[in-house]
């Protein structure tokens, strides 16, 4: 028998502690809300705003799909990785602990058992009444009360205690709260300070402290919570951002993890289903095609064409290496680190300068996230854009951030490739303003392209939704959809069908027209057992 229960009624309800009840009444609720948002809001779409809204509804298909289907987990794969991950953790802190060994002013008071002179083990210590802890002695065996402690690579206060008090590293501040951070910008800052500086012993300790970061935030999805059937599961938020991007979190069970935040050490716990095997569809390069492809830049446009333009940009920040011209070469002498930081190559820092420069980064900015000085990260800006005495190889990039910048100051209006329209309702002649219209100018496109590719994928090739069941080789599907990955589609397909991962990539490569010039971005295909890049191979279609 139905029952109409109005707002007035949940506190009696909670009264009567009718937990069905409660939560029938508040779903209940949470749908009639949109709904009668919808009926104000859609009769103010115009036509625009109308396709994207009917495009956003279509992708709330696929985004179910995968969020039902959910990804097959290998348990003995998730417990040897949390096991991995929580060492990895223990020896950050181990090496800080001995790295700061002769400064750190931590301690602990003893614990454990006390021997005597005779090896008499006794079960405490015999410590002195009205002796301070720092001064105070055992009667029996005369250890101290304290001993150093242990630095806690994930304890924000001992780290920064450390290096911003004991070691005397310049602070670091958060941008939104001016409080000082330890976070992972700050510390990449404070290791590529120090190893400018050769000070190797505070760039460990900053580069042990990131390692123990990651590893904690990894040890935590790893640890997420699996459905009963061994999947794992997430929600798939559509158009999130204001870019349009996807976000994710965890499922609507409350159990599940953020797959698009998992990194490739994690990954390998995703296996494929029994007969099944993984495929994954990477856009290749996808935003810097756009930028090329908006500025109208003919040599930008031709080093994507060479297939591997973040080896291209390199020549261009270290000009006065060996380079051949050759770009097999060249990429094995990009993957080389560069003299200043051990821990990442140059074709890192690369994709990091273009993507920054890209983005409306200033050279000084330039200079902070790629820890070099500001004269050299001039000297490079120049060679790429243009200016401080040089030509610049790409210098149409920076002619178009003048125009699009003048667009919004007159406008406050940017339109994507898509015909995606924003808004910006901020001051419209900030920097700050800028950079979000290039961020919607790069990221826009391609999340549209990327989910419209996902979601022809799905009309077509994606068959049967698998609610009770598991993706099995004897369903009509082609492939099943597992996860969208901001610029990348993850899916299951039959081993050997070489023709459905040939459709998923003609289905994916869509023509972009653009200032009058029509491209595609390439889509790259690799298969294997489970996701991570090892066991992947690459397949060419």
């Amino acid at each position: 028998m139905a029952q109409i229960i109005r707002e007035t009624d949940i506190e009696a309800l909670i009264a009567e502690g009718d937990r069905t009840k409660i939560q029938t009444a508040y779903n209940a609720l949470d749908c009639c809300v949109p709904r009668e948002v919808s009926d104000v809001l859609e009769s103010r779409l115009d036509e625009d705003t109308a396709r994207i809204y009917a495009f956003e509804h279509a992708c709330q298909a696929p985004a179910l799909t995968m969020t039902l289907r959910g990804v097959l987990i290998d348990e003995e794969r998730r417990a040897a990785a949390i096991d991995a991950f929580t060492e990895t953790e223990e020896k950050a802190s181990d090496e800080i602990t001995r790295l700061a060994a002769d400064i750190w002013d931590g301690f602990d008071k003893r614990t454990g058992h006390c021997i005597d002179a005779d090896n008499i083990d006794y079960r405490n210590h015999l410590w002195r009444r009205s002796s301070p802890d720092f001064v105070n002695t055992c009667r029996r065996c005369g250890l101290s009360r304290l001993v150093p402690s242990r630095v806690n690579c994930n304890s924000s206060q001992q780290i920064q205690h450390l290096l911003y008090d004991l070691i005397g590293v310049k602070k670091r501040h958060d941008r939104r709260s001016g409080l000082p951070t330890v976070d992972k910008e700050a510390l990449e800052s404070i290791r590529g300070e120090a190893l400018k500086q050769g000070n190797i012993n505070t760039a460990e300790i900053a580069n042990q402290a990131i390692i123990g970061k990651q590893a904690r935030k990894q040890t935590g999805y790893a640890r997420s919570k699996v459905g009963i059937d061994g999947r794992m599961r997430n929600s798939n938020n559509v158009g999130a951002a204001e870019t349009g991007r996807w976000s994710a979190s965890t499922s609507p069970l409350w159990d599940g993890w953020n797959i698009q935040q998992i990194a490739d050490q994690l990954r390998h716990i995703v296996i494929a289903d029994p007969g099944l095997e993984l495929g994954y569809a990477d856009l290749e390069q996808a935003e810097s095609h756009i930028v090329a492809y908006d500025a109208g830049d003919e040599r930008y446009i031709n080093a994507h064409a060479t297939g591997d333009v973040h080896t291209y940009v390199c020549r261009l920040m270290w000009p006065s290496l060996p380079w051949t011209g050759d770009l097999k070469l060249d990429r094995q002498l990009a993957d080389q680190p560069p003299d200043f930081d051990p821990y990442h190559s140059r074709r890192d820092y690369g994709k990091r300068f273009q993507h920054g420069g890209n983005m409306g980064r200033t050279p000084q900015g330039v200079a902070r996230q790629i820890h070099c000085p500001v004269s050299e990260a001039q000297e490079a800006y120049g060679r790429m854009y243009g200016g401080w005495g040089f030509e610049g190889a790409f210098p149409g990039i920076k002619i178009r951030h003048q125009e699009l910048h003048a667009e919004i100051q007159r406008t406050g209006i940017s339109i994507s490739c898509f015909g995606r329209k924003r808004q910006f309702l901020n001051r419209t002649w900030t920097t700050e303003t800028l950079r979000e219209a290039l961020g919607q100018l790069e990221q826009s496109p391609v999340a549209d392209l990327l989910n419209l590719g996902l979601l022809r994928v799905w009309e077509e090739m994606d068959l049967q939704l698998n609610v009770w069941n598991a993706p099995h080789p004897d369903q009509p599907n082609r492939v099943w959809l597992l996860a969208q990955v901001h610029d990348a589609i993850l899916f299951l397909y039959r081993p050997g069908d070489v023709g459905a991962l040939r459709r998923v990539k003609e289905l994916m490569e869509m023509p972009i027209l653009l200032n009058g010039r029509l491209f595609t971005i390439p889509v790259e295909i690799a298969v294997g057992k489970s996701w991570n890049k090892s066991a992947l191979t690459k397949v060419k279609l």
